[in-house]
């Protein structure tokens, strides 16, 4: 069931990220004058589609069907992506039946290279808009909820932090300075901004202030390399002030089974220490080393005590999880507002995958732990849909701007390939011959299934 939950999210995903990309192809061509002939969703053979001549049908059309500026909507065998058919271009169809005819006024062929360059960047851009709609949308419905927070509750024992000073209690000021007024920008700050770079890090202990340097090259290791476990969001190994520790599920006939929790339950102690964090909680029990320690937590509104030894693993058998119980900043934002600042996140996040392909190339973070296949998207779909819908379209948000970045390379094939053949032909004042285009349209279909198999391989082995 959990295979056909994600499937349905990713194909849900896929669509709507296929034919807004497509879409803007399309819209550009007709607003150029230009005729497509085929709006395909999916790749290879025509499994059913409509046009105006002959209605709705299963299969090929017949090979001597003519479109006459009519538009075929077809949905096709592999569902991988989709395409417009754009008269007189060479592309994934491989079409080059026009060669030998005189170049019409609605073929691609007979446009400028400034309309060219419109339709072949309008998919990126309509990706880049739909990114920019989801985020403004989630702004204007959601507004911003911040954790009105700055102090570290809990630092974990092998936390990156703890060899550069960070301490349970220390209230943090600023980060490289930058003021920081939320938990939220914390980890913004910490994670996100200027990766691989060094921070600097004031902080206020004891009523004094200290600076602490945080390396940004081991910052970015401990990314890649957690990355690895998929611990994204908690390998820092610090939680905020006004945390509480609850039970997500509990192993049947676990030391916690024994002792009697359940799921929904809020721990309180661990012997005499509060818990304060879910670190904490591990690290407590780790201490314990399998001896009997008293715990003591919370159901509805009655408090349960009773003593749990870890097993030999030094585990009890439950899933745990964070809750914030302290102040949240709410900021409500109106309609232009919510739309100015879902520009800004759609290029703050832009920013950031440029940055992580950059620690790519550099080395510091591992191409096979960064780069996710059609088997990991669709795990994520489902996962993030299970989290609600603002965080599944924000999913679907990330998926755009990156679908864009990648399809504005400049590799054969994809539309990068096609605006820099475009700009040759432009300089050069003539067409590149169909022969040398097609050459380059194989380079790059054989390039991509190569790429895709690879990243297929990492998915299956991961």
């Amino acid at each position: 069931m959990e295979i056909l939950h994600n499937l349905f999210y990713f194909i849900i995903a896929l669509g709507v990220l296929v034919l807004i990309h497509e879409w803007g192809h399309y819209m550009a061509a007709k607003l150029t004058g230009m005729r497509s002939d085929i709006f395909s969703f999916g790749m290879g053979r025509r499994l059913l589609g409509w046009n105006k001549k002959t209605g709705f049908s299963f299969g090929q059309l017949a090979k001597d069907h003519e479109y006459d500026g009519e538009t075929d909507w077809r949905i096709s065998l592999f569902p991988v992506g989709g395409y417009v058919k754009i008269v007189g271009m060479v592309d994934e169809s491989f079409d080059t039946n026009f060669k030998e005819k005189k170049a019409e006024s609605y073929e691609f062929r007979s446009k400028n290279t400034f309309q060219k360059l419109f339709v072949l960047s309008a998919g990126v851009l309509m990706n880049f808009v739909l990114a920019m709609a989801i985020f403004s949308y989630i702004t204007f419905k959601e507004g911003k909820n911040e954790l009105s927070t700055t102090e570290v509750a809990y630092v974990h024992q092998d936390s990156f932090f703890k060899d550069y000073d960070l301490q349970s209690g220390d209230n943090i000021l600023e980060i490289d300075g930058k003021e920081v007024k939320s938990w939220h920008e914390v980890l913004k700050f910490l994670v996100f901004d200027d990766l691989g770079s060094d921070k600097s890090i004031l902080i206020e202990r004891n009523g004094k202030k200290h600076e602490l340097l945080v390396g940004g090259e081991e910052l970015s290791s401990l990314i890649n390399e957690n990355a690895k476990e998929e611990k994204f969001g908690s390998f820092l190994g610090l939680d905020s002030k006004h945390i509480k520790v609850f039970i997500r599920s509990v192993l049947t006939d676990s030391p916690a089974d024994k002792a009697g929790l359940q799921a929904g339950d809020t721990i309180l102690y661990l012997g005499r220490n509060e818990i304060v964090s879910q670190w904490q909680f591990i690290d407590i029990i780790k201490e314990a080393n399998k001896s009997a320690i008293d715990i003591t937590w919370k159901r509805n509104d009655r408090i349960y005590n009773s003593t749990i030894k870890a097993d030999r693993d030094n585990k009890i058998g439950v899933y745990h999880w964070n809750s914030y119980v302290g102040p949240i900043n709410t900021i409500e934002f109106g309609f232009f507002e919510s739309i100015e600042l879902g520009i800004k996140e759609t290029f703050s996040q832009l920013v950031m995958i440029i940055n992580s392909f950059g620690e790519i190339f550099k080395g510091n973070i591992d191409f096979k732990n960064a780069v996710g296949g059609p088997v990991k998207i669709m795990e994520q779909s489902g996962k993030t849909a299970e989290m609600g819908f603002e965080v599944y379209l924000s999913f679907v948000a990330m998926l755009s701007i990156s679908l864009a970045l990648i399809n504005i390379l400049p590799i054969p094939a994809l539309d990068g390939g096609h605006l820099l053949i475009v700009l040759i032909e432009g300089l050069r004042r003539k067409e590149l011959n169909i022969k040398t285009k097609l050459i380059v349209q194989n380079i790059g279909f054989y390039l991509l299934i190569i790429l895709m198999i690879v990243i297929l391989y990492i998915d299956f082995t991961r």
